[in-house]
């Protein structure tokens, strides 16, 4: 796939439209947020180096398919819970990586499947602080004074 580099661009802007049907790579901090709901797909690289992941709930909150390497240690639950519903899929090499696209990018009914999956998965996990706060609340004991 032909590709361009954030911190290239950030140097040096690209003509209008010659970023289309392109892989960006976002190799500057900060930015993922703000590119993540403009992808097609999005492929959390910091999962494919013995790094520990990076959030893979980001990119699958605005409904991209999201793609992801085995080392997840950082978000396992969340990966796992995204690979269960079959709202995001793991890649082990670049082979797999280049085959996993071609799919999604033949197959639009797939995509806005996954797509649909990966929103309705993040969906039913908002609010889980103020249920967790209320279960170790309802465990503490209760007080006298």
């Amino acid at each position: 796939y032909p590709f361009a580099a954030k911190s290239n661009l950030d140097r040096r802007p690209a003509p209008p439209n010659s970023l289309k049907n392109k892989v960006l790579i976002v190799d500057t901090i900060g930015e993922l947020a703000n590119v993540y709901g403009l992808a097609s797909v999005a492929f959390v690289g910091g999962s494919i180096a013995e790094v520990g992941g990076h959030n893979v709930l980001e990119p699958a909150a605005l409904g991209v398919p999201t793609l992801f390497g085995p080392h997840t240690e950082s978000c396992r639950d969340s990966a796992e819970m995204l690979l269960g519903c079959d709202a995001a899929k793991l890649v082990t090499s670049a082979y797999d990586l280049e085959k996993t696209l071609d799919f999604l990018f033949d197959n639009p009914l797939k995509t806005a499947d996954m797509t649909m999956r990966a929103r309705e998965t993040v969906r039913e996990q908002k609010g889980a602080a103020q249920r967790t706060l209320a279960a170790l609340i309802d465990e503490l004991p209760v007080s006298n004074a």
